[in-house]
């Protein structure tokens, strides 16, 4: 029996445009491979590569805490049915809402990728500014779960998320980051 491992990424042209190569590399290392994700224009091109697609209605820009538990519900669910030995969330949201459904889902084996701060982080906005000690308290619950490793692709974001406690320093991973302009 192969080794299952599934990529939770928000959106499938992100998905495509840095993490196609890992989720090749891993199948072609022995592991089914599975995509959950919202799918745009890049199903064919994931499935064409030999991985499982698992179509995921969500919106990366929605803060909507009724939308946000409803997609929790189909992440666990989702989490339940595939018993995946490894789930790797790429970016913010599916770092967050991924992370619970793997406590829920009894997943032990998980690797969260941070690529970026994001809007949250990165805006001037009043209402961005509200949200910061909101998503910080979460990612300091959710981000780095006994266990789990944290991918950075950001010597500067590794360094901002251990000094504010966000990460153990011993379970962060940098590595090069990879980009394909699928656009």
């Amino acid at each position: 029996v192969k080794p299952k491992l599934i990529f939770f990424v928000t959106v499938d042209w992100f998905f495509c445009s840095h993490f196609l190569g890992r989720a090749i590399a891993a199948r072609n290392a022995g592991y089914e491979v599975l995509v959950l994700t919202d799918v745009n224009r890049h199903g064919e091109i994931i499935r064409n590569a030999g991985l499982q697609l698992l179509p995921l209605p969500i919106s990366r820009n929605s803060v909507n805490p009724f939308s946000a538990l409803i997609t929790l519900l189909r992440i666990v669910r989702v989490y339940r049915r595939e018993r995946a030995d490894l789930i790797h969330h790429v970016a913010l949201k599916p770092i967050l809402l991924g992370s619970v459904a793997a406590a829920l889902a009894g997943c032990r084996g998980v690797i969260n990728a941070v690529v970026g701060g994001g809007y949250v982080f990165t805006s001037p906005s009043p209402f961005a500014r509200m949200l910061r000690p909101l998503l910080s308290m979460g990612l300091k619950l959710l981000l780095n779960p006994l266990g789990s490793r944290v991918v950075f692709e950001n010597s500067d974001d590794l360094d901002s998320f251990a000094r504010d406690g966000l990460v153990r320093r011993l379970d962060a991973v940098l590595i090069r980051g990879m980009y394909r302009d699928w656009e």
